[in-house]
């Protein structure tokens, strides 16, 4: 086929100027939808009337873009790639950062692996896979999320190296796992872009999400704003003061210091004790919550809860057990269900 000069071509493919691998698709065709259902089949978006871009997590557009060529030119289409692009195209690169089991893979093994990151970084773009938690583990980030009428899954790894870890076929159980795994370490929602991802987006002209807080409207009262925040969202708060307004509040309970660093609430029914260790340290238990059958019995279940848990959540449960008549049995364990899926509980 002869070499299409910038008069001819029904598509013209070129490197981004401001994005390092990213790929600009110019269509001048006159059927330029069937020429977008072509691109957009291999990762192009749309960008204007006539412009697509194709940019992606794992920097291995160009590949991609000669395959999107192959399929235009196989449906008829009049194809230039630039000699800058087609330079990329055929130059094999290598992940600076690479995990060590990547040297025994292939090309192709490798793309395969990049591309299942890249279709969970897609996912959760298009809103399909919704991240509920993320946590910082040294140099990598975790998070749980959940498909659009799916499952829901642990994420382990950022950019091209994020895995799905584990999957739940419950929301509950993934995020209960996820707090259990990573304790004072989770936070809401989906963690800060990366450069990588926040360079992608700039490409496709989409804008990053603000992680300033929403301003509000002079006419809002203050207590309407404040509901607009989670309980779970909130920074946990001071414990320590809760921790005496419950004995200001709830004569019933007894308080004794054993020693410096633990102060014990006993119920006046000698079946309920609450423990709490102050200065608690990353992962301690900050406060343990134990029931017993009977003053000399067996326990019947315990849980507890980090430095990290909001001192909200502290609040209503403490209350709630501010006598032995509003904890029946079976009543009990629906409560800690509810409250503490998301800790260790017996």
């Amino acid at each position: 086929m002869p070499h299409a000069t910038p008069d001819t071509h029904d598509v013209h493919l070129a490197l981004h100027p401001d994005h390092s691998s990213a790929v600009i698709a110019t269509i001048s065709t006159p059927d330029r939808y069937l020429a977008r259902a072509v691109l957009t089949e291999y990762g192009f978006r749309p960008t204007g009337d006539n412009s697509m871009v194709l940019a992606r997590i794992d920097h291995d557009e160009p590949h991609h873009a000669e395959k999107a060529a192959f399929a235009l030119r196989q449906s008829g289409a009049i194809v230039e790639i630039t000699a800058a692009l087609q330079e990329e195209i055929d130059t094999e690169w290598t992940y600076g950062n690479a995990p060590t089991h990547w040297t025994w893979l292939t090309r192709e093994e490798i793309r395969e692996a990049t591309g299942e990151a890249q279709q969970i970084h897609d996912d959760i773009a298009a809103g399909r896979l919704v991240i509920h938690l993320h946590a910082r583990d040294n140099w990598t980030t975790l998070a749980v999320g959940t498909y659009t009428g799916g499952k829901s899954v642990h994420l382990h790894g950022e950019d091209h190296l994020r895995t799905e870890e584990t999957d739940y076929t419950s929301e509950a159980e993934a995020v209960a796992d996820f707090h259990r795994r990573h304790t004072v370490a989770v936070r809401p929602g989906p963690a800060p872009l990366t450069d990588i991802e926040r360079a992608a987006g700039e490409a496709l002209g989409v804008a990053p999400p603000s992680t300033a807080p929403t301003a509000t409207p002079m006419t809002v009262a203050a207590e309407e704003a404040s509901q607009l925040v989670p309980v779970y969202a909130n920074g946990p708060g001071d414990h320590e003061a809760l921790l005496n307004e419950f004995f200001t509040t709830h004569g019933e309970w007894e308080k004794w210091r054993p020693h410096d660093e633990t102060t014990i609430a006993s119920h006046e029914s000698l079946t309920l004790r609450v423990e709490f260790l102050h200065d608690a340290a990353h992962g301690d238990s900050l406060w343990t919550i134990a029931a017993y059958e009977s003053p000399v019995g067996e326990r019947h279940w315990h849980a507890t809860a980090t430095p990290a848990t909001p001192v909200e959540i502290m609040r209503v449960l403490l209350n709630s057990l501010s006598t032995e008549d509003s904890w029946p049995r079976s009543f009990t364990c629906a409560r800690r269900r509810r409250w503490f899926g998301w800790v260790s509980a017996s």
